[in-house]
């Protein structure tokens, strides 16, 4: 442990403390509320006012420590006076090789951290303002500061009471030179000379008595208690003129001791034979009282000007045990903080509160009980509201202190800490944003990420089938024939059985690739609100069973149960009440995207449900429940997010991640809501809420429209048993540059007796073919050579000869604000492909059915 040397003045700082007889005395409010403001201050818990004697320190304050004293070789506060006038400060006393092995740092109290500033009494280091913390710490610049102010406040504590003292002395000294000498007395003549003295006047003037005799008593201003001239201004000169008796009247004079202030008080003297008059009295000098009356009043501006140093505001909260509220003391930065004036809050604290904010006001005012009621510190951050709509945060701490009378004082210190706060709100809040927009990117990624495998998979049949096709076709150009002129048979080739497993599995393969695609466009609809449901009556049953025959192959490859069950849990079959307002194929995608689920999730020989419920006020709940591994809140809250999916999702059950997310918003275009029950390790529920539909406005539920050419073969709108519509003679027009699209089309017409058609690979020569052919039907790609669709409808449109064609996009784009902006220009219809040939001969035959049969085209 190293020892920290002596200052060189010790001998006068010695000296200096034995003159300020301060040692050993009792605790003092004004040092006590120096140590616990600097513990408010900055959080240590220990504060102290250290004196350094010869062979001990000791604590004139000790806030947060109950021994009074320690030696000296042990005190940290001995290397700060020799440190300087500089905050001295160890942030880890353990680090530091000075007090690495000081008792004080190994045992009790556990010093790890220390902070102090040197007391200066007339320039005489004689302690410190310190703190003291058990884990290792550092102040921030504004503790510096506010450690170097209470020290400063501390030091002129010390300076008052030593002036205090020398003062005392001083007036011991008078008094007994009062005691010896008396006041002493005066009388004057009826012209105000001095005609009298008495023998005190020497020994309080310092002037001898003959000087004066047949001399005017010394003139000047009356003065106050406090040596200040009163108002309205009068001399002593006219006071004796009035002729009136008088008592304190208070002059400053010259003496060979400096400037006194003396206190005359007189009668008038009767003239009386040969007395013409004149005034008799006692005079003392009160320089003394004045000087100490001085000195309090510097003692407090200086106070004053250092509290005011301090930044927010020290104050005292008080609540008397009729639990009427006050601050009886408060600097000037209430006014500051709050608004309110001192003497505004002095007896009523209300106003103060008054300006808390509503929503922080009750719970402020249940941490002040509880304070009140523990004596526990109290610390709070709240809002106050100011004038013009204007908003400050307040951060308070306060130590509270119950008196002889039952009422609670608190001591403590308010700042303001709008700025931090707003720092912290525009951090958290970026911070926020980062991260959504990270955990969006992430989503994003992956989503792209497997939206490629999932485009891969289907397009690997494809390319694969068409590969075996055309090598069985290499294979049956090359195959031998015989010399007879028949076919060698020494080759086994594809069988008609095989070309239709092949063909199968490849429309199959590109089934499942466009409904992947459609799963993306639904997305883009849900994000930009461009999807619409047409609501009808609905059996809810009869949707209801046909998903779950959709999804039994599925649940039956994972050795899983599927029921459709009503609330009784008997199978939902024949005749029902189960009619709902709802768009039907709205309603079977949804139901198909959460039973796909349930079976996606639940493990292999696990149990899916299909409940169908009544609820009071005519609502129908179709509840999708399973006994998988459940989800966890954290899961939940992303769940419904786009390209969001289950925390088991994997290879094995991959998906966009966009079902739940049109889900939901179908659900809610059909007035309807979509809601989860779920908790790890007990499975999931997936709840549709519809409402219900009365008999008498149930309908006949029509087969639901589609809005693409697609799902004609493989949905259920195919309508397999719908007979196709006979096509009268017509003449299509097609304007399609790419080959493939047109020898679909050509091969299209080709199988379609009735219709004929003609195939533009450009704009220019399908605006040629349009005006001389007069088609029945224009279909129109939207990306061409020489312009776009938009360009060829324009033409189209602005001549007489063309201007009544119908006109119907056949494009790949799909998205909704494509297709309405086609709509908006003009085009009749619009259809998307992939070409769904079923599905295109319905299409043709409504427009073509509604025209005059003509049979120039025939």
């Amino acid at each position: 442990m190293m020892f920290a040397p002596p200052p060189s003045d010790e001998a006068q700082r010695l000296q200096l403390l034995a003159e300020l007889e301060v040692l050993d005395t009792p605790p003092e409010a004004g040092f006590d509320a120096l140590t616990r403001a600097a513990r408010l201050a900055t959080g240590w818990p220990i504060a102290l006012i250290s004196l350094i004697d010869a062979r001990r320190q000791w604590f004139k304050s000790h806030d947060g420590l109950t021994v009074c004293e320690t030696p000296r070789e042990q005190a940290f506060c001995a290397h700060a006076l020799v440190h300087g006038d500089v905050l001295f400060e160890v942030p880890d006393a353990q680090a530091d090789p000075r007090f690495a092995d000081n008792p004080l740092v190994v045992g009790a109290p556990g010093i790890r951290a220390y902070a102090g500033n040197a007391l200066l009494v007339h320039g005489v280091r004689l302690g410190t303002l310190c703190l003291i913390h058990t884990e290792p710490q550092s102040l921030n610049a504004s503790q510096r500061d506010m450690i170097r102010a209470l020290a400063e406040a501390a030091g002129s504590l010390l300076t008052e009471r030593l002036n205090r003292s020398r003062l005392s002395l001083q007036r011991e000294r008078l008094a007994d030179f009062g005691a010896a000498s008396g006041d002493w007395l005066w009388e004057t003549d009826a012209a105000g000379c001095v005609a009298w003295l008495s023998a005190g006047y020497e020994v309080a003037m310092g002037r001898s008595m003959s000087a004066q005799l047949g001399q005017p008593l010394p003139d000047g201003p009356l003065l106050d208690a406090r040596g200040q001239p009163l108002s309205p201004p009068m001399s002593l000169r006219e006071l004796f003129k009035l002729g009136r008796a008088f008592s304190r009247a208070t002059i400053v004079v010259a003496s060979s001791s400096g400037h006194r202030w003396i206190s005359l008080s007189g009668v008038p003297v009767h003239p009386t034979g040969q007395r013409q008059g004149g005034l008799r009295g006692t005079a003392r000098d009160i320089t003394d009282q004045v000087l100490t009356e001085r000195a309090r009043d510097a003692e407090a501006q200086r106070l004053r000007s250092l509290v005011a140093q301090v930044p927010g505001m020290l104050y005292q909260f008080r609540v008397d045990a009729q639990e009427r509220a006050s601050f009886p003391f408060t600097t000037d930065g209430l006014q500051t903080l709050f608004e309110v004036t001192p003497a505004l809050a002095f007896a009523d604290a209300q106003p103060v509160f008054d300006r808390i904010h509503p929503a922080d006001l009750p719970r402020i005012q249940r941490s002040i009980e509880a304070s009140l009621t523990d004596l526990t510190p109290w610390q709070a951050t709240f809002r106050v509201c100011l004038a013009g709509g204007r908003e400050r945060h307040i951060s308070a701490h306060s130590s509270p202190q119950r008196d002889d009378d039952g009422s609670v004082l608190w001591h403590g210190l308010a700042t303001d800490v709008t700025p931090q706060v707003l720092e912290r709100q525009d951090r958290e809040r970026l911070q926020r944003e980062r991260d959504h927009a990270q955990r969006e990117a992430r989503a994003r990624t992956d989503a792209l990420s497997r939206i490629s495998h999932e485009l891969r998979t289907p397009l690997n049949a494809i390319l694969g089938f068409t590969q075996l096709m055309q090598a069985a076709l290499n294979d049956e150009a090359r195959r031998p024939v015989s010399v007879s002129g028949t076919a060698s048979a020494t080759v086994t080739y594809p069988s008609p059985d095989t070309w239709g497993r092949w063909i199968h599995q490849v429309h199959r393969a590109a089934s499942h690739l466009l409904a992947l695609v459609n799963d993306v466009l639904d997305a883009a609809s849900v994000e930009a609100r461009h999807f619409a449901v047409d609501l009808q009556s609905v059996d809810a049953a009869e949707v209801a069973r046909q998903v779950v025959e959709m999804v039994r192959p599925q649940a039956l490859l994972r050795g899983q149960s599927l029921a459709c069950l009503d609330e009784d849990g008997a199978p939902v079959d024949g005749e029902t009440n189960l009619w709902v307002r709802a768009d039907k194929r709205a309603l079977r995608q949804v139901l198909i995207n959460l039973l796909g689920n349930a079976c996606k999730y639940t493990p292999e020989g696990g149990r899916v449900t299909l409940r169908l419920r009544i609820l009071k006020g005519g609502t129908l709940r179709l509840e999708v429940c399973d006994n998988g591994p459940g989800i966890t809140v954290e899961q939940q809250t992303r769940l419904f997010k786009p390209f969001e999916r289950g925390a088991e999702a994997s290879g094995a059950t991959a998906g966009t991640g966009l079902g739940l997310v049109i889900s939901r918003q179908l659900v809610r275009a059909m007035r309807g809501q979509l809601t989860l029950d779920s908790s790890p390790g007990h499975g999931s529920t997936f709840a549709v809420e519809l409402p219900m539909v009365e008999a008498a406005d149930r309908a006949a539920s029509a087969q639901a429209s589609t809005d693409s050419l697609f799902g004609a073969l493989v949905g259920p709108e195919s309508g397999g048993s719908t007979a196709a519509p006979e096509l009268p003679p017509a003449l299509l027009l097609y304007v399609e540059d790419d080959p493939v699209n047109g020898l679909l089309m050509r091969e299209f017409v080709a199988r379609t007796p009735p219709l004929r058609l003609h195939l533009a690979v450009d704009l220019a020569e399908g605006l040629a073919a349009a005006r001389s052919l007069q088609p029945d039907l224009v279909l129109l790609d939207m990306h061409l050579p020489d312009g776009s669709g938009m360009d060829l409808l324009r033409q189209l449109r602005s001549e007489a000869s063309t201007a009544s064609l119908k006109v119907v996009a056949l494009s790949a784009d799909a998205m909704p604000d494509q297709v309405q902006r086609a709509r908006d220009a003009g085009f009749d219809d619009y259809w998307t492909k992939p070409v769904d040939f079923a599905l295109l001969r319905r299409r043709l035959g409504s427009w073509l059915g509604s025209r005059p049969q003509a049979d120039r085209h025939l």
